[in-house]
């Protein structure tokens, strides 16, 4: 075992995460809620309160989760579907045949739904933990199947009436959210925005549907402020800007931030925003294009009619994107199939468990504790299943020690009751700071369910057996990150080459079809950028690979390189609105250009040897795009951006070199 990763892991999973009380409105609405449910449990049995405080809070979980819609439409059908689950969970008890392949369905579904959000993921497997849990009590209930579901679900509809409680915020609060992030991340000259911009589309996808105007309104902000980041990019990446420029652009900046704090603030249609000053006449086919875009943007923030947005952009919906891994390679599908074979094996070993000890030892019906915590735990990444399971594990320890302590207070309903509250508002207070908090109050809660020493140690010793299960699925079947950058940089390389060649065919023939094909590549190659970027600073926290050379000092540098080319891409791409049809037959020249350029770098990928990348034909091979061809009479920002290109794709063939291998991938 590498030791100093590991190490450095138990650092990030121990260490505060946040500040406590985040979200302090969210976090109200829902400590109203639980103390309401705990108020009405103390008017039922031992058995009615239990289930009506659990049923309160799991939907607490939900309630506090990320989501994309407004909270009352995903709690409700959150809730909705809990309460289905927890009704179907009792309808087969345990007839483990039927149960098992539910769970194993429903563990892959969670898994797979990564590539769409973790916030729907972890949803489902909420799910599959409430099913499991009621199939496995079921024996052990007092109650009737009707009345253990009307307690269950008195418990969820207690919180989600709670959920009505101002302030509010609006339905589409997330999608404002984003798009203002966004917004705020192109005013910004230091950073590139496009884990923003991915962000703000993937959350407006889910809505895109709907008839809203103001969904509208932010999809089209959405589109003018890519315009803006691309053509940003171009004029300040010109060899010389006069300070008249620069001023310019400072101005764009300064109201990109302001349009971004105004849509986050949700006064989308108050009064109108202020107009940009231009210090100077704008000049240029390229500066008229970003006047434009930012004067769009200005007036539809202020309410005020604007020119429609194309229909060129088509973000992939939920499918596409689980579609695209649907492959042995991709690490959702690893991350899946290890999810699945773990938390299907602590399943049987939480029955087996629970049938073979007695019952002075463990809780009869309660190994499904096994299962929530295996499965929580286990993430697509070395980094944050290592961090969050040493977290959570100590977390637990704590937990289980608070709860046996707890445990020697002389029982009666109301100190039982009033225990439990402060434990549930302990743990809202300190959830933002990680793991071992989160989980120093809910085990300690879940140990305090059930009067008595037995409540701690069983669900403490279940939760330490799912760790050391979560654990072992990732180090006997890991899914290493720095194994798969090579793939994955060939898979950037190859979409930046597919999007070159799609706008060259598009500027020889301006079709609808054409467009489309721009606007797909266009998504795909974002996203293989960001899969590139995202894997080489996870591969940062994991063990160093032997077979492989790349090494920690050559991953932040690769990403740096990786960024700044896909951000002098897009800007090339943004140009061809401000092309005469003179301009058109160079620019072709240098995308065709650019393209087998990018494909010689995925090509010198595909074959490596283990020596090296890059044989000696390669040195040399990338060439300025404007070699041997004549600006004159072109727009000189394509010329200057596709040089930059070439530059900055040079340097970083030349850095590769001796980084990669065969073995890498």
């Amino acid at each position: 075992m590498d030791w100093t990763a590991f190490l450095d892991s138990a650092k990030r999973g121990l260490a505060p995460a946040g500040r406590p009380l985040q979200d302090r409105p969210r976090l109200l609405r829902v400590a109203v809620g639980m103390i309401a449910a705990t108020v009405a449990a103390f008017f039922f049995d031992e058995a009615g309160a239990l289930l009506v405080t659990i049923g309160a809070f799991l939907t607490a979980i939900a309630a506090i989760m990320p989501h994309d819609r407004s909270r009352l439409g995903a709690t409700g059908l959150t809730s909705i579907l809990m309460v289905t689950a927890a009704a179907a969970g009792l309808a087969v008890g345990t007839d483990w045949w039927a149960v098992v392949p539910v769970l194993v369905v429903m563990f892959f579904a969670s898994g797979m739904l990564r590539a769409v959000s973790a916030g729907l993921s972890i949803r489902i497997l909420v799910l599959s933990f409430v099913f499991l849990a009621l199939a496995e009590m079921e024996p052990e209930l007092p109650t009737g199947y009707g009345v253990t579901i009307g307690f269950f679900a008195f418990g969820v509809a207690i919180m989600y009436a709670a959920q009505f409680l101002p302030p509010f915020d609006g339905r589409n609060r997330a999608q404002r959210t984003a798009v203002g992030t966004f917004y705020r991340t192109v005013s910004s000259p230091e950073e590139y925005s496009a884990p923003a911009l991915l962000a703000a589309d993937r959350t407006l996808a889910h809505l895109r549907l709907r008839d809203d105007d103001e969904i509208d309104r932010l999809t089209q902000l959405t589109e003018y402020g890519e315009q803006i980041a691309q053509l940003l990019l171009v004029i300040e990446r010109r060899p010389a800007t006069d300070a008249s420029t620069r001023a310019l652009t400072a101005a764009v900046r300064s109201q990109t931030a302001a349009i971004g704090d105004r849509i986050a603030s949700g006064a989308i249609g108050g009064p109108d925003l202020v107009d940009v000053t231009w210090p100077r006449p704008v000049t240029g086919a390229t500066e008229t294009a970003l006047a434009h875009a930012v004067d769009a943007a200005t007036a539809l923030v202020a309410g005020r009619s604007a020119p429609p947005a194309s229909d060129e952009r088509r973000v992939p919906t939920s499918w596409e994107l689980i579609r695209d891994q649907l492959t042995p390679t991709s690490h959702v599908f690893q991350h899946a199939v290890r999810l699945t074979v773990v938390s299907t094996l602590a399943v049987a070993l939480g029955i087996v468990i629970s049938a073979y000890l007695p019952s002075d030892q463990m809780l009869s019906g309660h190994g499904f504790w096994i299962v929530i915590a295996t499965a929580l735990i286990v993430f697509p990444d070395y980094g944050s299943t290592m961090a969050r399971g040493i977290g959570r594990t100590t977390g637990t320890v704590l937990g289980m020690g608070l709860g046996i302590a707890l445990a020697f207070v002389p029982y009666h309903h109301i100190t039982h009751g009033l225990i439990l509250l402060a434990l549930f508002l302990l743990y809202l207070a300190f959830r933002s700071m990680g793991q071992l908090y989160t989980m120093l109050f809910v085990v300690a809660w879940i140990a305090h369910l059930t009067p008595g020493v037995l409540g701690a140690t069983t669900r403490a010793g279940a939760t330490v057996i799912g760790v050391v299960l979560a654990f072992a699925a990732f180090l006997l079947f890991p899914s290493y990150q720095r194994r798969m950058l090579t793939r994955r940089l060939r898979a950037w390389a190859l979409s930046a080459a597919d999007k070159l060649d799609a706008l060259a065919a598009l500027w020889s023939h301006n079709t609808e079809a054409g467009r489309r094909h721009v606007a797909d590549t266009t998504v795909r190659g974002r996203l293989a950028r960001l899969d590139f970027c995202d894997s080489a600073r996870q591969a940062l926290v994991e063990p160093a690979d032997k077979h492989g050379r790349w090494t920690n000092a050559a991953l932040l540098p690769s990403v740096d390189s990786v960024s700044r080319i896909g951000a002098t891409l897009a800007g090339f791409a943004a140009l061809g609105q401000t092309l005469t049809d003179d301009d058109r037959p160079g620019k072709i020249v240098h995308a065709d250009l650019l393209a087998r350029e990018f494909r010689a770098l995925a090509d010198d990928l595909a074959s490596a040897d283990a020596r090296d990348v890059f044989g000696s034909a390669t040195a040399g091979r990338v060439r300025p795009a404007a070699d041997g061809e004549s600006s004159e009479g072109q727009n000189c920002d394509v010329v200057i951006t596709a040089r930059s290109i070439d530059d900055e794709l040079a340097g970083f063939v030349d850095r590769l070199r001796p980084l990669t291998s065969r073995r890498a991938r």
